[in-house]
């Protein structure tokens, strides 16, 4: 976190609650939770921080920046319009740039 690359190790086992259809993912919201690169990044991110429950109220780019070392650019919604908002979505998806995002609970 100070900069220097570390490597992180996690096994491949997923948190898991019960769903209708048998077991979701407890964390993931990606596609519904069928993305396992992005249930992978998220335990990555959790271990780094100490446990799942440390990293509730980071943003997404906060972890691809830490993990991966990419560039990262944040959107506040609240200081943009939607029309602007949409354009970067656009330009970042016709760049073949990851897109994520967050939202409050409410």
């Amino acid at each position: 976190m100070d900069g220097t690359f570390t490597e992180v190790l996690i096994d491949d086992r997923l948190p898991v609650v019960k769903a209708k259809a048998g077991f979701k993912s407890a964390f993931s919201q990606s596609r519904g939770g069928k993305e396992m690169w992005v249930m992978l990044l998220e335990k990555a991110w959790a271990k780094v921080n100490g446990s799942y429950e440390n990293t509730i109220t980071g943003l997404p780019a906060d972890a691809l920046r830490a993990l991966t070392g990419a560039p990262v650019d944040f959107y506040a919604h609240d200081y943009t319009t939607d029309e602007d908002l949409w354009k970067v979505v656009i330009e970042g998806h016709r760049s073949n740039h990851i897109i994520c995002g967050s939202s409050a609970t409410d």
